[in-house]
């Protein structure tokens, strides 16, 4: 069940013959984008070429409809179905076409903080995983300013921990350390298990390396 401007829209597709035969049934061109959006992250998985078909058709309906706020979700939606799926260097675009949209209305909407956070977050990874290392180190700081304007703790410890394995690669152990150790409370407020038991590990890791300088 997906809201749409408070209105239900069922979305209860589990092939892309299903999506087709919704999109048929869904009134205006608006409702018609966040369904292609909703369908385009869940069939990432299954059905991966027709999830990035969807992300792509959601984000010429919405630069038809010249919607900024969809737009903002169509790029993101597309960079995020193509980085699940390793196409890290065709993410950039879209990414960067995310965080220049919601940019245009981020300071009316503090909500819009957060998604900044998480559109610079993948961004960074897409970077980084490129070995592009000074562009991803610039997106990550990109990304904690936003995050720190969001009241949201995940995005803070997902910012502190880039920036720290960044400083720990950078071989600035101690900037590492205090990076790490800050994205570690704000993980611990989240109570997200597993991306603690990530910062624990590069924590151990900046500690022994830092001693044996």
């Amino acid at each position: 069940l997906v809201l749409f401007a408070g209105q239900p829209i069922i979305l209860c597709a589990q092939t892309p013959e299903d999506i087709e035969a919704s999109l048929d049934t869904t009134a205006g061109e608006k409702q018609k984008v966040v369904v292609l959006l909703k369908a385009a992250k869940a069939l990432n998985r299954t059905y991966p070429t027709n999830s990035i078909d969807f992300a792509n058709r959601a984000v010429k309906k919405s630069v038809e409809l010249q919607d900024i706020r969809l737009g903002s979700e169509a790029y993101s939606t597309l960079g995020f179905v193509l980085m699940n799926q390793g196409k890290y260097s065709e993410a950039v675009t879209p990414l960067k076409k995310a965080v220049t949209y919601r940019g245009r209305f981020a300071k009316k909407e503090v909500r819009q903080n957060r998604k900044l956070a998480q559109d610079y977050h993948l961004l960074g990874i897409a970077f980084t995983r490129l070995g592009q290392f000074k562009e991803a180190d610039r997106v990550f700081n990109l990304q904690k300013t936003f995050a720190l304007k969001s009241p949201n703790s995940e995005e803070r410890a997902k910012a502190f921990l880039n920036l720290g394995k960044s400083s720990l690669r950078k071989k600035q152990y101690r900037e590492a350390l205090g990076l790490l150790k800050q994205a570690k409370i704000f993980a611990e407020q989240a109570k997200l298990k597993r991306t603690l038991l990530e910062i624990e590990n590069n924590i151990e890791t900046a500690s022994a390396l830092m001693q044996s300088s």
